[in-house]
């Protein structure tokens, strides 16, 4: 079985909520019509197969994935207000397992986590586990810049600990992007240093040792 564990989905009730105009993220079309979301001058394209679990489905199968595990990808929900990311989230979750209801057995997903708050990260965690049968959850490389061995994170990592689920750290834009700014080093190189050095300060300051 071939499983693809890094793929990122945008569920339709996530897209259409961005179009409200309500959120940090925006939806928008460059000059060629292509769906784009923007935040912070940066932006990502959203392709056919990014929102359309058939036509992902079709790619699939033409490149022999038996099942992929859906994420969220860059800027997740906590460039929002607390209240804001935690009903993105939600969202994106519920959006998820209607997924994997339609299509059993070829999705499963990790949990988007309204990380500005870590308390609604941990309700959201266990509501996703125990509740929809995602696997786990998604973290980022550092929250609005703080990292992810500062106490505040703490209570999340218990959660996962006590539902026996992994937490997936992907890489955001660095807090400070200095020589990277160009060429879009911050892709080729940027996203490697960020994810190395958020998972050496989980190993050096002990917290993989505390919640294993």
């Amino acid at each position: 079985m071939i499983v693809d564990f890094h793929n990122h989905f945008f569920p339709m009730s996530y897209l259409k909520e961005l179009e409200k105009g309500q959120s940090q993220a925006k939806l928008e079309r460059d000059k060629d019509g292509q769906l784009i979301m923007v935040l912070s001058g940066d932006y990502s394209i959203i392709m056919e197969t990014h929102h359309n679990a058939a036509a992902r489905l079709e790619a699939m199968d033409a490149a022999g994935v038996d099942v992929q595990c859906l994420t969220l990808t860059v800027p997740g929900v906590h460039s929002e207000e607390a209240a804001q990311g935690a009903h993105l989230a939600r969202l994106v979750n519920d959006g998820f397992a209607d997924i994997m209801q339609q299509h059993p057995g070829r999705y499963t997903a990790l949990a988007a986590l309204p990380l500005q708050d870590p308390a609604a990260s941990v309700v959201e965690l266990e509501r996703t586990v125990t509740q929809l049968n995602l696997r786990g959850g998604g973290l980022f490389t550092h929250i609005n810049g703080t990292q992810l061995d500062q106490p505040e994170f703490w209570p999340l990592y218990e959660k996962a600990v006590e539902l026996d689920v992994p937490l997936f750290v992907h890489p955001i834009i660095p807090t400070h992007i200095g020589a990277l700014a160009d060429y879009r080093l911050v892709a080729v190189a940027g996203f490697l240093y960020e994810t190395t050095t958020a998972v050496l300060r989980l190993i050096y300051s002990g917290v993989l040792e505390r919640y294993p």
